[in-house]
């Protein structure tokens, strides 16, 4: 660990199970002992580690197994340090059985690597790489999917696509997770193009992308403002055998929204319920933001208030985007209304939500009440972004 300093950093900043390491430690568990417990049912105490729902519940859990405690008492307990997203834990529980002279395998390696991909810590993701290389183990493709995924949450969109394509070189092949995590990081990076090239690449070597590598693929290029190509892929997914899921449609709805294409949007809104999808507040809220864009406003408050009769709570997105819509077709009154209802709600407006209604009071005249709403607005220490 010493040739490893993020990781370190990790380790230092939890205490070991020093019992779970003394009981190991002290041969009350051979590696022999190992291979036996492998060989029966699942221990119902590991099974309990598993479905603990806390990490120190689950460190509590493995300490409690004493002498019996294996390799996989500590894949349970990692599994749910990362599951609740402590990640100097689930590094420390790595250390300490090595250290009581257990042996990880890759899929060891692999739980603690996706803890720290999930949270876009591409670096330590690396060094965990040397750890398992260090081990003398292969890398395989799991490994790398999370390697790729970590970079692209760490905005590292560059060496995701090293990554991917230095796997062939290495032995590795890659599949459809792969892919989509490259897709998934160029996405993230703004990179529209690489996402599409790698989406016709995968198809060209005989993988069939799932409706995760369509989203990604759609929002990459609805991002970047290709309404056109986003709603091309959304169309042939239907030739591909694949039903778009409620992400799909709001990244394609999105799309069309940035790309000033509001009657798309809603059209794709419309339609959700004949597809058997239900729409989300994110959709709601990205075809009101694309009416906003197109000058609807009277469409977007439409929307907004046909989301009670389904049920759905708007979000400070949905307030903030049928603010705007209203602000710019100068419907003061309706916008400070609405803000009103925000706040009553419990939410908390933010400096998109005040700067519509600020605009829309100024736009008509009403500059006693813009005034106003700007003092508020300090003294709530609204942030500006």
């Amino acid at each position: 660990m010493s040739n490893h300093p993020l990781l370190r950093e990790f380790v230092s900043s939890v205490p070991c199970l020093n019992q779970v390491g003394r009981w190991v430690a002290l041969g009350k568990n051979s590696r022999s002992n190992q291979q036996r417990y492998r060989a029966r049912p699942v221990d119902p105490r590991i099974q309990a580690i598993k479905d603990s729902r806390s990490s120190q519940q689950a460190l509590k859990l493995l300490n409690d197994m004493g002498p019996e405690v294996g390799l996989s008492a500590y894949h349970a307990a990692i599994t749910v340090c990362a599951r609740t997203k402590q990640l100097a834990q689930t590094l420390s529980l790595l250390v300490e059985l090595k250290d009581a002279g257990l042996v990880p395998n890759v899929y060891t390696y692999r739980q603690v690597m996706s803890s720290f991909a999930s949270a876009g810590r591409w670096e330590e993701a690396f060094e965990i790489l040397n750890l398992l290389n260090e081990d003398g183990l292969k890398p395989n493709v799991s490994i790398y999917s999370n390697l790729v995924n970590a970079c692209g949450k760490g905005g590292q969109w560059e060496k995701a696509l090293e990554l991917l394509n230095s796997m062939q070189d290495r032995g590795v092949k890659p599949d459809v997770i792969c892919y989509s995590a490259a897709i998934s990081a160029c996405e993230k990076g703004g990179q529209w193009e690489k996402a599409l090239e790698l989406f016709i690449l995968m198809e060209d070597r005989g993988f069939q992308p799932n409706v995760i590598t369509c989203n990604a693929t759609i929002s990459a290029c609805g991002k970047s403002g290709q309404w056109e190509k986003a709603l091309e892929l959304f169309n042939s997914m239907k030739d591909r055998g694949l039903q778009p899921s409620v992400i799909t449609f709001s990244a394609t709805i999105s799309a069309c929204g940035k790309g000033g294409q509001w009657e798309k949007a809603l059209e794709l809104l419309n339609s959700m319920q004949d597809r058997g999808v239900k729409p989300d507040v994110i959709c709601y809220s990205a075809a009101i933001s694309a009416c906003e864009k197109g000058g609807q406003w009277e469409k977007a408050l439409e929307l907004f208030n046909s989301m009670k009769d389904r049920g759905l709570q708007p979000s400070v997105i949905t307030f903030s985007a049928t603010i705007s819509a209203c602000g710019k077709g100068g419907q003061w009154e309706k916008a400070l209304e609405l803000l009103n209802s925000m706040q009553d709600r419990g939410m908390e407006p933010n400096v998109i939500s005040y700067s519509a209604v600020i605009s829309a009071c100024e736009k008509s005249g009403q500059w006693e009440k813009a005034s106003e709403l700007f003092s508020t607005m300090q003294d709530r220490e609204v942030e500006f972004s």
